[in-house]
């Protein structure tokens, strides 16, 4: 839904303001360098805070900057609703942390 919308704003807003098509590009080249950000910061997430445990306890499930997305919905379930990851009182997440890994969620759509 959010992808719908963004793509709605970038064709329809530079049009009604009257923009060429490289304002365009810088505008889209920005949106999709801020999303390699997110997913960035929130695969250094759970690299730091996730793997450590999954690499020895659950080597299947060990997170890639690849396969971290498939695994969206699970990370979602298990970090913010039933709030059972990471496990241990060794490991926290920061509430930035937390914060990031919320807004890597909502730009894959995972409410």
């Amino acid at each position: 839904m959010i992808n719908h919308i963004y793509i709605l704003i970038v064709i329809l807003y530079p049009l009604y303001m009257g923009w060429d098509s490289s304002d365009l590009v810088r505008v889209t080249n920005h949106r999709l360098k801020q999303e390699a950000t997110i997913t960035q910061k929130a695969f250094d997430i759970l690299k730091a805070k996730c793997n450590s445990c999954h690499m020895t306890e659950y080597e299947r499930k060990v997170f890639t900057i690849e396969n971290m997305s498939k695994s969206a919905k699970a990370i979602h379930k298990q970090v913010f609703l039933k709030k059972k990851m990471p496990k241990g009182d060794q490991i926290k997440l920061t509430e930035k942390e937390y914060k990031v890994l919320k807004e890597w969620l909502l730009e894959l759509g995972v409410e």
